[in-house]
């Protein structure tokens, strides 16, 4: 379910309670890292910039670029098909959590995947897509 906020501050609270809920080990990818890209991000003309996914995991998270995701051999692609289920790194008892997130529009969507590590559309992101 997409979640919509009405302030980046109150998006923010929401993604640090995800983050440290989940992770266990290197929450300083989230302090040090992630939360200054984002910080730089919300203030950028780039559209390109707002538009991220998160991938949590109890072992730190990873920020990165949505749109790079379906580019083969930029850094999001090879992260994003490494974590996800099935990909090579994926484990089921340990399963990360992935998040879409829209600066623009502050919004934040969980990802969630079939067996075969695809992503699981709903009815209205099919309609809308």
């Amino acid at each position: 379910m997409k979640k919509h906020y009405k302030t980046f501050n109150e998006l923010m609270t929401t993604l640090d309670g995800i983050v440290r809920k989940t992770t266990k080990h290197y929450l300083t990818d989230w302090t040090d890292y992630d939360i200054p890209r984002l910080n730089e991000n919300i203030a950028s003309n780039d559209l390109s910039d707002k538009r991220l996914t998160l991938i949590v995991r109890d072992c730190g998270t990873w920020l990165i670029y949505t749109d790079d995701i379906s580019k083969p051999g930029t850094g999001a692609n090879t992260i994003f098909n490494y974590y996800k289920p099935g990909g090579v790194g994926s484990s089921r008892r340990n399963p990360e959590k992935f998040y879409n997130i829209d600066l623009s529009a502050l919004t934040i969507v969980p990802l969630k995947f079939d067996e075969n590590g695809r992503i699981i559309q709903t009815k209205k992101a099919r309609r809308a897509a």
